[in-house]
């Protein structure tokens, strides 16, 4: 089972523990949050900075962590945005329905990274969502710090598209496509 599989239903779990949105505008990039808690971090090899996606999500960063609104970008799917001096900000966007009931499952995590040759480890430093559903509840949750430990790697495909891979230790895999407004 893939990581972004666990991760839906993680995601789908918690909005069922649970019992909103305005405008689509990007942030130009990753604001540390000075009340963040101190984790380690490195540098960030050049090809692995940047922003990442998979899906149909038509805008990452849906998120402002300084006012804590959620943006409303169409789409579903998942994102990874990796700064230079080792800050991330990954999330979801997960639509389903059954009949005249939509839910939309929202999710983002920031901490820090280190990078040590092929192996990432990840300091999270939270990680909230948020479920909006058109036959039940609403809610928000948030959680806190958490590490993980995984293999990366960039791929190539045969159109020229760059891929961040990561490797979970159970062999889940996680693949994100560079973001790119062009296609």
């Amino acid at each position: 089972m893939t990581k972004q599989l666990l991760l839906v239903l993680f995601l789908f779990s918690t909005s069922a523990a649970l019992t909103g949105c305005s405008g689509d505008e990007r942030d130009p990039g990753l604001k540390p949050d000075p009340n963040a808690p101190s984790t380690p971090r490195s540098e960030v090899p050049a090809e692995m900075t940047g922003e990442w996606f998979t899906g149909t999500i038509s805008s990452i960063q849906y998120y402002d962590r300084g006012t804590g609104q959620w943006q409303s970008p169409n789409g579903t799917g998942f994102y990874f945005i990796i700064d230079e001096d080792g800050d991330y900000e990954t999330g979801a966007i997960i639509e389903t329905g059954a009949g005249f009931c939509k839910s939309r499952l929202y999710g983002v995590e920031v901490g820090t990274i280190e990078v040590r040759e092929s192996e990432v480890t990840i300091h999270r430093h939270w990680v909230r969502t948020k479920v909006v559903n058109t036959c039940s509840s609403n809610g928000e949750r948030t959680e806190g710090p958490a590490t993980r430990v995984l293999k990366w790697s960039i791929e190539i495909d045969e159109t020229g598209r760059e891929w961040l891979t990561f490797l979970h230790p159970d062999d889940g895999v996680e693949r994100y496509r560079r973001w790119n407004l062009e296609g």
